[in-house]
């Protein structure tokens, strides 16, 4: 198999240094593009075809109050590369953090300090191997776009449903067999409920809660 390019991201370049040449002990992974920053991290998406990403939440402090930063740069990756795999490699253990991370779009969450040891499994699911992460990751995804539907009507969850596929508001009229007033108030009450102003915020949060299952 072609080796997976590998996307290193950490503000500590020693330790960038030591995780390549532990990656070189792996011939299915290539290190392809380092970054220290979320704007190297999204220019580097956008130059290179990368696979993974093992990356840092937390990068230097002149970008903790950036909104590219922290959690939020997993949402800005899962924009710009819907399908690349992505784990998060940190230091943190709180678990508001490991939760936000996996909601972000994160494929999985692993600690530094086992990070050589944990190279091993990436390895085996980079071959296709499922893990165990992976099914609670997915099972969890599906919960949350549960609990999303759980605040909307039937009605509203058919509308839901069809949005969800792409759907225009008059293509949902038709398929319905309602008019075009009661699918627009519909939609604007379900607009409402998942705390969005358009129906192209709405597919973003509903394809961040689905797209990686």
């Amino acid at each position: 198999m072609q080796a997976a390019r590998v996307m290193l991201v950490d503000k500590d370049i020693k330790y960038l240094n030591w995780l390549i040449q532990e990656i070189n002990h792996y011939p299915v992974m290539t290190v392809e593009s380092l970054a220290t920053s979320s704007q190297q991290i999204l220019t580097g998406l956008k130059d290179k075809t990368i696979d993974l990403i093992l990356m840092d939440i937390h990068l230097d402090k002149a970008e903790s109050d950036s909104p590219n930063s922290g959690i939020q740069i997993i949402y800005d990756i899962r924009e710009i590369h819907p399908t690349v795999k992505l784990i998060v490699v940190s230091d943190d253990d709180r678990e508001e953090c490991i939760v936000e991370s996996i909601f972000a779009g994160a494929d999985g969450y692993l600690f530094k300090k086992d990070i050589a040891i944990e190279l091993k499994k990436i390895e085996n699911w980079l071959k296709g191997e499922k893990c165990p992460m992976e099914v609670i990751i997915s099972k969890f995804r599906e919960l949350q776009i549960e609990l999303l539907k759980s605040r909307l009507t039937q009605a509203e969850r058919d509308v839901f449903d069809l949005l969800s596929l792409g759907l225009n508001q008059r293509e949902i009229s038709e398929k319905l067999f309602k008019s075009n007033a009661t699918i627009k108030k519909q939609v604007k009450q379900i607009l409402i409920k998942f705390e969005v102003f358009s129906t192209k915020e709405l597919l973003k949060k509903i394809r961040r809660h689905i797209q990686f299952c």
